[in-house]
């Protein structure tokens, strides 16, 4: 999603940022990010609401040229159809990226475990949804019981707590001013960039 919207304002596009209804609130935050960072009023537009409807009418409407999306294939698949059908006043072929439930399985087969320990507990504890995370491990008999007990020790480590109260969200305070900079002009080399 962020880098979805950041790179079509980066190509000079504004941008309708339509999150799924069953989970809008990171988005939100994300968007508060944007504003805070000095995202000019317009350029990117939240907008939650139902699918159904808002998405369906965004999709279809004769003014949007290009959707980007991530989610159910069921989803991808309607808005697909939908963007396909030309439109009275309609003057462009739409485009579409869609990102459709294809998660990625991990193979564990005794090589480097510790970096794809981390990638499994990552990808099911740490990231949130994200298309391309790993949805299942697929471990060589071989290492099974002691990449499993390593993985239980693992994300045994991960805090569990309120959001808002967590001192690992550090990063977005420093993606917030990076940003910030990036938008001001500011092209000094930074550790990080």
């Amino acid at each position: 999603m962020a880098g979805m919207t950041v790179a079509a304002v980066a190509c000079g596009n504004t941008v309708v940022l339509k999150p799924s209804s069953d989970s809008p609130t990171h988005r939100a935050k994300f968007f508060e990010l944007l504003e805070e960072a000095g995202m000019p009023p317009g350029v990117v537009n939240f907008c939650p609401g139902s699918g159904a409807t808002f998405g369906h009418g965004l999709v279809e409407h004769p003014k949007t040229r290009f959707i980007a999306f991530t989610g159910s294939r069921d989803v991808g698949l309607d808005i697909n159809l939908r963007a396909a059908q030309t439109k009275p006043g309609q003057i462009w072929i739409k485009r579409t990226i869609l990102e459709m439930g294809g998660k990625d399985s991990i193979i564990v087969d005794g090589r480097r475990t510790s970096r794809r320990r981390e990638g499994v507990a990552a990808a099911a504890f740490g990231l949130g949804q994200k298309c391309s995370a790993c949805s299942r491990a697929i471990v060589d008999q071989k290492v099974y019981d002691e990449f499993l007990e390593k993985l239980r020790v693992r994300v045994g480590k991960i805090p569990i707590g309120e959001p808002a109260e967590m001192s690992r969200w550090g990063l977005c305070e420093r993606g917030r001013h990076e940003f910030s900079a990036r938008l001001r002009g500011d092209r000094q080399k930074r550790d990080g960039w």
